[in-house]
């Protein structure tokens, strides 16, 4: 636990995103069942208090992309050094969809370990942008991603 002093862990915190198979608890609900309970106006943030009296205070908010005249008509995956051992895939599966889903659109991928001024200058956002929207969908929602791509496009 060097991580922290030495200290065992407070709680346990996780974002959730949809993807779940018809019939299948959501991770949402999943964490739920099991404890967890949601953090403030984002329904999708969990905590799990291991230590009696926690409480959670965030530091801060979730950065806010920032558009960029450049970002128009271009697909945008911003990533960068993840916990996540499964980020880099997603964002491939990412590019996949974008590319069926809009087969001439220009995709740039930024780093932000990289590329750390575009990522400053982008307000600190890591995700996947489409023509400056920044899409909410996970890619496990594939029709409401793909939807999100062709709204932010204006495709029919």
């Amino acid at each position: 636990q060097s991580w922290n002093a030495g200290r065992p862990a407070a709680a346990i915190t996780t974002r959730t995103f949809h993807g779940e198979s018809h019939g299948q608890l959501s991770a949402r609900e999943f964490f739920r069942k099991r404890g967890f309970q949601q953090i403030g106006e984002d329904p999708d943030f969990l905590i799990l208090p291991l230590q009696p009296g926690f409480r959670y205070l965030p530091t801060r908010k979730p950065p806010k992309y920032e558009v960029q005249p450049e970002d128009a008509g271009v697909a945008l995956l911003i990533h960068g050094p993840s916990f996540c051992p499964w980020a880099y895939s997603f964002y491939l599966q990412a590019e996949r969809l974008i590319r069926e889903a809009a087969p001439t659109v220009p995709i740039r991928w930024i780093d932000r370990a990289q590329e750390p001024e575009e990522l400053r200058k982008r307000g600190g956002f890591t995700g996947v942008v489409v023509n400056g929207h920044p899409l909410r969908h996970s890619i496990w929602d594939k029709e409401n991603f793909t939807q999100e791509i062709r709204e932010a496009l204006g495709i029919a």
